[in-house]
């Protein structure tokens, strides 16, 4: 069983960008209930997976996996939330990823090997607001807002 134990900010400064490639997302929701997901999410054009996550903890159960990215591509097709972003990811000092969405806004997602280490983690001088667990911030909330657009 996959774990992901990760925080949210927003941006308060200028981000120290490392300079590794730019990954292009389109993630698509299969299934969304209540602290459940089932999504396909396409990397690059490159890459598609699968992946269910439960979402009620600040650690959830991820289970992710690689499929043929035709059979994503259809998948994603078929799904009526959706949302592209363009992801950042710097490594130090910790796996963070910085996505920024169509609508422009931008979210920093750091994460974790425990949760004692999140809960000790103190955010960079350039990460503002703490967004975890705000389900404002959350992808499909964001894919509901552009739905509506």
């Amino acid at each position: 069983m996959g774990k992901e134990i990760e925080r949210k900010f927003l941006i308060a400064g200028t981000v120290p960008y490392d300079g590794k490639p730019v990954k292009f997302i389109q993630q698509g929701y299969i299934v969304t209930s209540k602290n459940k997901q089932v999504r396909v999410r396409i990397i690059n054009n490159k890459s598609a997976f699968i992946c269910i996550k439960f979402t009620d903890k600040l650690v959830r159960d991820e289970y992710e996996y690689e499929i043929p990215l035709k059979d994503g591509l259809e998948l994603f097709d078929k799904c009526k939330l959706k949302l592209n972003k363009k992801r950042y990811s710097m490594t130090k000092p910790n796996h963070i990823d910085i996505d920024i969405y169509d609508d422009g806004l931008v979210v920093v997602e750091v994460e974790f090997e425990s949760e004692e280490e999140a809960n000790k983690f103190e955010p960079l001088r350039w990460m503002g607001a703490e967004v975890t667990g705000n389900k404002e911030y959350s992808n499909i909330t964001i894919a509901k807002k552009l739905l509506t657009k």
